[in-house]
């Protein structure tokens, strides 16, 4: 291969070379009539001098030849930046050691400066004020004669049925025994009964008393301009036999 490319490029010299034009030989000087006719020999003009592009020439198998790797040459010089320091403030130093002669360095601390603040004038100060609580006042009663306490029930059981006995007591407001003065009465549905009365007048224990068939009641105190509560009770009692007995008091309370 080597020797066709050779071969080529000296083909390519000639054939240029053959077809440079070549310079024309010197003519004879035409003399002018009585002169003499000067004839110059023909110049003979050199051949192109070639130089051939030196090729490398093919690796040998005997000695193999090992490139070596070389560094590329830096393209710039890389200028570290300089720094510059700058030296500290020195420490001032305002302590002296009692042990040294040479003072111990200690730093300025710059003070704190509190910020200043306008204390607001002092104002009176009111006492707290409590609210009380709500006292429990029970309401005023609605009625002037109020029963007094719980009624009691007793069954006495008999061989017969008797009327209920209701029976009771009437109170002022500090406890005395009122019940001459007033009247009691019992009403049912269709009717009613009063004692205390001329021609029903109380016992002589100071007590009132009626004898009731089975049935539903109420009892109230009658009293001249006066009110009273109407207690309701019952003298119905299934499946017994004997006396069903109430007693129901009454007192003054306004």
């Amino acid at each position: 291969m080597l020797l066709l490319f050779i071969a080529a490029v000296a083909a390519s010299a000639y054939l240029a070379h053959g077809l440079t034009p070549q310079p024309l030989p010197t003519a004879a000087l035409m003399a002018s009539p009585g002169q003499a006719t000067v004839e110059s020999s023909p110049v003979p003009t050199p051949w192109p001098t070639w130089t051939p592009t030196p090729i490398l020439s093919p690796v040998s198998s005997a000695s193999p030849t090992v490139p070596t790797d070389q560094p590329p040459a830096p393209s710039a010089t890389l200028t570290p930046p300089q720094v510059t320091a700058t030296p500290l403030p020195a420490l001032t130093t305002t302590f002296q050691s009692p042990i040294f002669d040479s003072p111990l360095a200690t730093p300025t601390v710059a003070p704190q400066l509190s910020p200043t603040a306008t204390r607001p004038s002092a104002q009176p100060q009111k006492p707290p004020t409590y609210t009380p609580y709500p006292t429990n006042t029970p309401p005023p009663p609605p009625y002037d004669f109020m029963v007094m306490g719980t009624p009691s029930k007793t069954l006495l059981p008999g061989g017969v049925d008797v009327c209920a006995k209701v029976f009771g007591r009437v109170f002022d407001q500090y406890g005395n025994n009122i019940t001459s003065s007033v009247a009691v009465a019992v009403e049912w549905t269709d009717g009613y009964l009063l004692v205390g009365t001329p021609d029903k007048p109380i016992n002589p224990d100071g007590t009132y008393e009626f004898c009731l068939s089975r049935g539903k009641f109420n009892i109230f105190v009658v009293a001249e301009d006066r009110s009273s509560e109407k207690y309701w009770f019952s003298t119905d009692e299934p499946n017994f036999t004997g006396q069903v007995v109430y007693e129901i008091n009454f007192q003054l309370v306004r």
